[in-house]
């Protein structure tokens, strides 16, 4: 039971009164709510076990894979090199698709072995001047861009964040390398900036979350059909051929997107087909 006792004057006179309530119910549900609770921190030690052991199995797979990998890239090119003389066309030919493959294959690995990384390593937090990650990053690609005539354009300059330097360069290095890869306009431009996060809160998400800031990077290129937003984001997909656009592995925007949820964010985007695409992605303001 629940006594609640509260005092009132009354004509001069103190009185009391008592409020008993049958509190049964609530305290079973309590209960109820303190095994529910136990039940989730254990599943979610689970999970964080699993996916410890998950990141921790692709690491040694990727490893271990890549020493015979190599065995088989160099044994093919001696083949070509060595007994060019006895080899047929139709031989060689062979031999050269087996080392193109072996290269594709060790790029791939070397993905596999990137993306695990990311469960694996702690990230250096500090704060940092945006404005300044995104030009080392640009600085590092300039070659690539000048040769794409791309357009850079930073309408304003950017805040300060909270996160790992190294890892912020990563997400506009893919962001950008996709931009530049994935545009076939006669003027190619990609404008990087920054807006308030004015998304209403969802469902059951508390008002008190921490101040967000919006990203964004966006270009004039290809464009890509919304039902692939979500697909965009797995690890090995793309949308063209596997040689198309410059080909590649299809792991950046994974990588991209582990990289801002283990800073607490989100990231998602618009696209039209034809006109171009934005990618967004939040991050917590610096102090």
């Amino acid at each position: 039971m629940d006594l609640a006792v509260s005092e009132v004057q009354l004509e001069g006179r103190r009185l009391f009164t008592g409020i008993v309530r049958d509190i049964t119910e609530r305290k079973r549900g309590e209960e109820q709510l303190k095994v529910i609770a136990s039940e989730l921190s254990g599943r979610n030690a689970d999970l964080v076990r699993s996916n410890q052991e998950l990141d921790a199995f692709a690491y040694i797979a990727s490893h271990d894979l890549k020493e015979p990998l190599r065995g088989i890239h160099n044994y093919a090119t001696f083949l070509v090199e060595d007994y060019s003389d006895i080899l047929d066309d139709d031989g060689k030919d062979k031999l050269n698709t087996l080392t193109r493959l072996t290269q594709r294959l060790d790029s791939l690995l070397d993905s596999l072995l990137e993306f695990s990384r990311l469960g694996r390593v702690d990230f250096a937090l500090a704060q940092n001047e945006m404005q300044e990650v995104v030009h080392e990053v640009i600085e590092s690609m300039r070659i690539t861009l000048d040769a794409n005539n791309i357009d850079i354009r930073i309408p304003v300059e950017l805040p300060r964040v909270r996160g790992d330097k190294v890892m912020l360069g990563e997400v506009y290095r893919n962001l950008i390398t996709n931009a530049v890869k994935y545009n076939s306009s006669e003027s190619k431009w990609i404008e990087i900036g920054f807006q308030p996060d004015t998304r209403p809160l969802k469902s059951g998400a508390t008002p008190a979350r921490p101040r967000q800031t919006v990203f964004y990077v966006r270009d004039n290129g290809l464009g890509i059909p919304e039902k692939h937003f979500d697909a965009i984001f797995r690890i090995f997909k793309r949308l063209h051929e596997r040689d198309a656009y410059g080909g590649g592995t299809g792991v950046g925007l994974t990588i991209v997107k582990k990289v801002v949820e283990r800073h607490g964010g989100e990231i998602w985007l618009e696209s039209t087909p034809g006109q171009g695409t934005t990618f967004y992605f939040t991050l917590a303001e610096g102090d």
